[in-house]
């Protein structure tokens, strides 16, 4: 579990992207656990200027950038069209849902924020 995190951290340190998603399970796995402990073990040692989410019914561990959602409209949209291309080109289930669950939570955030501009 530590060679995971420690996998993890160096990854967000060094390139800190805006977000990284971990499925820490084995295929076709109905376990929680490993999920479970991972999630725990991640929150506990990744840095503060991440949130750690959970889509618990696909397995999913979102690590996200706080600051996602300081960037321009325009920034915005680029990850959102990059998130749309991959989730459309994805062969596995599990990826589909979790970059379909990312897509809806930035466009829901596009929508809000920056619809009523300039009302």
């Amino acid at each position: 579990m530590s060679t995971i995190s420690k996998i993890v951290k160096e990854f967000v340190e060094k390139y800190n992207p805006d977000v990284v998603i971990f499925i820490p399970s084995k295929e076709n796995e109905d376990d929680y656990r490993r999920f479970s402990l991972y999630k725990k073990f991640i929150e506990k040692n990744i840095t503060s200027d991440y949130d750690v989410n959970d889509y618990s019914v696909e397995n999913i561990i979102f690590i996200v950038n706080k600051n996602i959602f300081n960037k321009s409209e325009e920034d915005l949209r680029k990850i959102s069209k990059v998130i749309k291309y991959n989730r459309d080109h994805t062969n596995g289930s599990n990826d589909y849902d979790s970059l379909n669950y990312m897509l809806r939570l930035l466009n829901g955030h596009l929508q809000h924020t920056y619809s009523n501009k300039g009302k």
